[in-house]
């Protein structure tokens, strides 16, 4: 039995979500949190933080971000996702709940954790810690996500408030659920997928909204309307075979995504890989220009040697934080390190690639 009212209240009312996996994403974080504030002053977005571990240096780094460093606490909310979700699935169900809670530093979750929002009765509005917002257009995904409501669905009576969740659940059918995202950069095709019904079209999952279904699907209820989502996903991380991503396998039970514009989630990777690809998104006046900057792969707070190891696809190149100095610097003006651009253009502009042909 699960009782709504014994959720924090910030988790029923709209919000942006990310999840903190481990210490080295810190300073993701960091960046996250002050574009989402610089964007929105004097007024940030409602963000959730959740995050995985219990380790002090984590929970003394969460709770420096609010309320004096980077914004008022009122619009960022901290929590352990285990004691959010405590008593809300049986630890039979889920390996994390009994073998990850108590690492000091969940390094297995580098790959978040997604699958553990389809335990809240809330939609899902998630985005990464490696990207920065750069426009008041991300609020639109918070309206994307409350399509079909949110907390207001589950003003009930308070004897009804209690629910019973059928873990055992054979027959899974996802094909209800919509999930909106942007398509993975592809290198070698310098293309970002396009949803479906092209077969391997795959969605990244560093920008994912998912409403409530409507109407409330088979083996789903009122406190747990994304059960089926979280069984189907179970299922598949829990074959013996499986061997991949938490990315992949939400593409295994959310296969007919719809893509949302790119500008929601440019890729990295695309400003080299893909030029003119890039600039269309950048020179797109009629959108309305970047939302979210995703430094897919090496992070601009990587050392020289990490950036070499985590970009493999970049060996061509022996200096890749030179590759992307002009996007790693409007994280570091976001953070406050200054950047190293030069020039008149504003540190926070995305820049177009001076180039005119594929690389």
């Amino acid at each position: 039995m699960i009782s709504l009212s014994s959720l924090p209240s910030p988790i029923m009312e709209p919000h942006i979500c990310t999840i903190l996996t481990t210490t080295t994403y810190i300073p993701g974080l960091v960046g996250l949190v002050k574009s989402l504030h610089s964007t929105f002053q004097p007024s940030p977005a409602p963000t959730l933080i959740c995050y995985t571990t219990t380790a002090d240096v984590t929970v003394a780094a969460l709770e420096s971000l609010a309320p004096h460093s980077v914004v008022p606490s009122s619009s960022v909310y901290i929590y352990n996702i285990f004691d959010v979700l405590s008593g809300r699935i049986p630890s039979s169900v889920d390996p994390s709940f009994s073998n990850d809670h108590a690492l000091d530093d969940a390094k297995v979750f580098v790959d978040a954790p997604r699958r553990l929002l389809f335990l809240l009765p809330v939609p899902v509005c998630y985005i990464d810690l490696d990207v920065v917002v750069l426009s008041r257009d991300i609020y639109k995904l918070i309206e994307l996500a409350a399509e079909n409501g949110w907390g207001e669905r589950y003003e009930v009576e308070e004897e009804d408030k209690d629910e019973k969740v059928d873990t055992n659940v054979v027959d899974i059918d996802t094909s209800k659920f919509v999930c909106y995202a942007v398509g993975n950069f592809r290198n070698k095709k310098k293309i970002f997928s396009p949803p479906p019904p092209p077969m391997g079209s795959h969605f990244n999952c560093g920008v994912t909204v998912i409403p409530l279904p409507s109407p409330p699907t088979p083996h789903s209820s009122t406190s747990f309307p994304f059960l089926p989502l979280y069984m189907a996903s179970m299922k598949v991380i829990s074959d013996p075979k499986w061997n991949d991503t938490e990315e992949k396998m939400l593409n295994v039970v959310l296969p007919n995504w719809k893509g949302l514009p790119i500008r929601y989630n440019l890729q990295k990777r695309a400003y080299h890989h893909a030029p003119s690809v890039w600039n269309g998104v950048v020179d797109n006046e009629e959108e309305g220009g970047v939302v979210v900057l995703h430094y897919v792969g090496g992070k601009p707070w990587n050392t020289k040697e990490e950036l070499e190891a985590i970009d493999w696809e970049e060996r061509d190149c022996k200096d890749v934080a030179g590759r992307y100095r002009e996007l790693f610097d409007i994280w570091k003006y976001i953070v406050g390190e200054g950047g190293g651009g030069g020039g008149d253009r504003e540190p926070r502009l995305v820049p177009k690639v001076p180039r005119a042909v594929e690389v």
